[in-house]
């Protein structure tokens, strides 16, 4: 937003981030401390609400809402359900994240078994043990099923994900902009909200318990392919063909790859 500040309200955005509580003006050009912000200027009024989105005590987003048409827009129970909104982007925010962590995490150990793949290739070659190389391909390909399995889950999961909800929740909130007080009033369909926010957050809770979940047998596999790589190694360094071995470590070692 630096970039571009006549395209949001600047200095009312800093100030929700510095304080971390939602900012309610009811008309900010007649407000010394933001009328001068170019994103008011020629404007006769506007009324301002301004939202810091936390995640772990910290502004990470900002929901900003605006009404030009009159002063004093933005009550105390429309604050109360911007709130909700708010917890729900918070909590869809920080699945986002999650999903972008386990991407990169999955991205960095596929590149690490590349090198790891590459350089037991070179030994094998310069050993004259091919048989070794292929033991480990075969081997590490087996958990990298599991790998591709686990990130298609992942992927799947965030496709479908129940935060898409939130789009439409929004858009019900900006058509019915003109008449909040009746659509939040009695026998309004606002008061629908609280439940349906509820389910909402039902469901995202499961969602990342499931990712969370999801993540914890992927990085058992990702664990699972660097032993199998550890153990070929130091097969490979062995110096003879003949060795003494307890067949307790035989079967270890079998049923770990």
């Amino acid at each position: 937003v630096e970039t571009v500040p006549h395209r949001v309200p600047l200095s009312a955005l800093r100030y929700a981030e510095r304080t971390v509580e939602p900012l309610v003006l009811a008309d900010a050009v007649a407000d010394e401390r933001f009328a001068r912000d170019p994103y008011f200027r020629g404007l006769e009024r506007c009324s301002v609400m301004a939202v810091p989105i936390l995640h772990q005590s910290a502004a990470r987003a900002m929901l900003v809402l605006e009404n030009r048409a009159s002063r004093g827009a933005f009550g105390v129970a429309r604050l109360d359900a911007v709130l909700m909104i708010a917890g729900q982007l918070a909590a869809s925010l920080e699945n986002a994240q999650l999903y972008e962590r386990l991407e990169r995490k999955v991205s960095e150990q596929t590149q690490q078994l590349r090198e790891a793949q590459s350089r037991l290739l070179a030994e094998a070659r310069r050993a004259g043990m091919a048989q070794i190389a292929t033991n480990v391909l075969h081997n590490v390909g087996n958990v990298l099923t599991s790998v591709n399995v686990s990130a298609h889950v992942l992927s799947t999961k965030v496709r479908q994900s129940p935060a898409s909800r939130l789009g439409d929740l929004a858009k019900l909130l900006d058509d019915q902009a003109g008449s909040l007080q009746a659509f939040f009033g009695p026998g309004g369909r606002g008061l629908l909200l609280p439940g349906y926010l509820r389910d909402l957050a039902g469901a995202l809770g499961t969602e990342r318990d499931q990712l969370l979940a999801e993540e914890t047998g992927l990085s058992a596999s990702v664990d699972n392919i660097k032993n199998v790589v550890a153990m070929q190694q130091a097969d490979a360094g062995a110096g003879r063909l003949l060795e003494l071995a307890r067949i307790v470590d035989l079967v270890d070692d079998a049923l770990r790859t």
